[in-house]
């Protein structure tokens, strides 16, 4: 079974998520990514562009590489590795998983996001999806 998960780390740690991933892990199915979709960041982004106060790209990729390291040490304490393969976008979950291709994936798991973006989301999927409350 091919996984492929969606978290947004702005809203919490994320830890049961990621101890369900391990457990779908260690029970066979293959993590093919993790998403972290730092949807609070691009609406913070667009509302201080909107007052024409740039925001660098440096400090976006600053936020992004934080995420990913906090999440690859939450995943390092379940595991022991580092080999979970992590990505962090600056998006809306609707938006990112409809550019995305999940041909041949077969279950989708959703956690940390707020309820309006996860709302929006599963109306739009056409995959197997497990939510992880956290």
């Amino acid at each position: 079974m091919k996984v492929v998960a969606f978290l947004n780390p702005e809203n919490g740690t994320c830890a049961q998520t990621l101890s369900f991933l391990y457990k779908l892990h260690q029970l066979g199915a293959k993590i093919e990514k993790v998403y972290l979709v730092l949807e609070n960041t691009y609406h913070a982004e667009k509302w201080v562009l909107s007052f024409a106060m740039p925001v660098s790209k440096e400090e976006i990729e600053g936020i992004k590489k934080t995420y990913v390291k906090k999440i690859l040490a939450e995943w390092e304490a379940l595991s022991g590795n580092t080999d979970l393969p992590v990505e962090a976008r600056v998006d809306e979950i609707k938006k990112m998983v409809k550019e995305l291709n999940l041909e041949g994936i077969d279950q989708i798991v959703l956690g940390c996001l707020d309820e309006k973006s996860l709302c929006k989301l599963i109306e739009t999927l056409d995959k197997p999806v497990l939510i992880v409350k956290n």
